[in-house]
């Protein structure tokens, strides 16, 4: 059986076997790192490549992530990652204002999204159009 001894660093912070799962010295700084990312781990470490059951602290949904995925930047909840991901192409709300005026039109509902249709009115002539932000764009 392998201790933590083992797999402590030594004073040249070399290590010898790679850590058990739910090895104090390797869970405490993995918990760490998932709670960090909004996570919360409901079982113990299960190692870092298997799935580990954790709670997303923003939605309150379970997901099983795995903490060598965490480590390299990936998000540990589809959902949070979906809705980041929606946003960034989104973009923000006073620059798509700024496009659709720009190509005569004013806004009658919030903005929702590049791909969505958008209720405006032309500027000149009064009518009523939905177009979608990506089109305007595109030109």
């Amino acid at each position: 059986m392998t201790t933590c001894a083992e797999v402590m660093p030594d004073a040249n912070g070399a290590r010898g076997k790679p850590p058990l799962p739910g090895c104090g010295w390797t869970t405490k700084p993995a918990a760490v790192l998932m709670i960090g990312h909004g996570l919360e781990p409901l079982e113990p470490y299960p190692g870092a490549g298997r799935q580990w059951r954790c709670r997303c602290l923003r939605r309150g949904a379970e997901v099983a992530p795995r903490y060598s995925n965490i480590q390299q930047g990936w998000g540990g909840c589809p959902a949070c990652r979906r809705a980041a991901s929606s946003a960034r192409q989104r973009g923000p709300e006073a620059e798509a204002i700024e496009v659709l005026r720009a190509a005569g039109l004013e806004p009658l509902e919030p903005y929702q999204g590049v791909m969505m249709p958008w209720q405006s009115q032309c500027r000149t002539c009064g009518n009523q159009a939905a177009p979608l932000l990506n089109n305007i764009k595109k030109g």
